[in-house]
């Protein structure tokens, strides 16, 4: 998993299982920009090796204050 732990950013505010892998937002991440990460499920459990993140900016959706993985629907 890259980056660093930030004070504040509410990482694992949110969580969900899609398809056997884990998503966890950060909904605080980049100023309450917001990011979610997903971690792929492998047969021992879940890993941090093949992580993604991603967050407004990698949509092209609106940045400053959206607060990008907030709520999870299904």
């Amino acid at each position: 998993m890259t980056g660093t732990a930030e004070n504040g950013d509410r990482f694992g505010s949110r969580t969900a299982v899609v398809g056997g892998h884990v998503a966890v937002s950060a909904p605080e991440e980049n100023s309450g920009s917001g990011a979610v990460w997903v971690f792929p499920g492998i047969t021992s459990g879940v890993t941090g090796t093949r992580s993604v993140n991603f967050g407004p900016r990698t949509l092209a959706a609106p940045v400053p204050g959206a607060r990008f993985g907030a709520a999870f629907h299904r």
